[in-house]
């Protein structure tokens, strides 16, 4: 009887730490989101933006990534910058002062060719 209680007591320590584990790692994951190879928005989950850059999958050469969510702190169309040029898609980038800036281009790599003042970490993402 005494190694049944054992047991049991055993078998309970683990699952809570077990699923403490499991609540600790997920507890500050995020939603970031990415342009890939294809040109396409992909989503990837962690708790970092670091940690997202490097489990983004087919990250395109110059995307960044972006936290996306339920953020108080979203940047309104009014407060973006926007850059005059010719383009059939709109990017937005972060320049050097931590604005955002919207550029037209007509591919990612026009874009961060087109991009003045871009901030060292950042990259540039389709807008829609």
């Amino acid at each position: 009887m005494n190694n049944n209680k054992k047991i049991r007591n055993g078998f309970f320590v683990m699952t809570v730490l077990t699923l403490s584990f499991v609540f600790v790692s997920f507890s500050d994951a995020a939603t970031y989101q990415f342009i890939n190879t294809s040109d396409q928005i992909s989503n990837v989950t962690a708790n970092t933006p670091q940690e997202a850059l490097t489990k983004a999958y087919r990250l395109g050469l110059h995307s960044g990534v972006m936290l996306v969510g339920n953020n108080t702190n979203v940047i309104a169309d009014n407060q973006i910058i926007q850059i005059q040029s010719q383009g059939q898609y709109r990017y937005l980038y972060i320049n050097n002062l931590d604005q955002m800036v919207a550029i037209n281009a007509n591919t990612s790599t026009e874009a961060f060719a087109k991009a003045t003042n871009i901030s060292t970490h950042s990259g540039v993402m389709l807008s829609q």
